[in-house]
């Protein structure tokens, strides 16, 4: 069942619904394959989340957006789906957006972190 979410960006409002469970698990192991894990990390900076999307090949980007975006998201003022010609002069927000998208759909991989009494210390296998 697909949990609803809401995300500002840049004063306009979008609603979107998570993936099938399906489409999570392409997802997951794209942004495995592509370091995009950083991009699920709940305090990433905006400017790092798109930078990280430009950085992967435009094929996979394309395939986040039909997993993650494509049917699921839509501008909450008109209930238009979302999809690259409403970004014009700002196609930055339409990446934003996608990596809002992925850390909406599997943010949850965070918890697999062990607690540390360091905080950002890193994991060990």
């Amino acid at each position: 069942m697909a949990r609803e979410y809401t995300v500002e960006i840049d004063g306009q409002r979008y609603q979107g619904a998570t993936a099938s469970a399906k489409n999570q698990f392409e997802a997951l192991h794209i942004a495995g394959r592509t370091g995009l894990v950083a991009l699920l990390k709940p305090d990433a900076a905006d400017m790092s989340l798109v930078t990280l999307l430009l950085q992967i090949p435009f094929a996979d980007v394309q395939r986040l957006i039909e997993l993650l975006v494509k049917g699921q998201v839509v501008r909450e003022a008109d209930n238009v789906p979302v999809a690259e010609n409403l970004f014009r002069d700002a196609i930055h927000n339409y990446y934003l957006l996608l990596a809002h998208a992925l850390r909406e759909n599997l943010g949850p991989f965070w918890q697999l972190r062990r607690p540390t009494t360091e905080g950002a210390a890193e994991q060990s296998l």
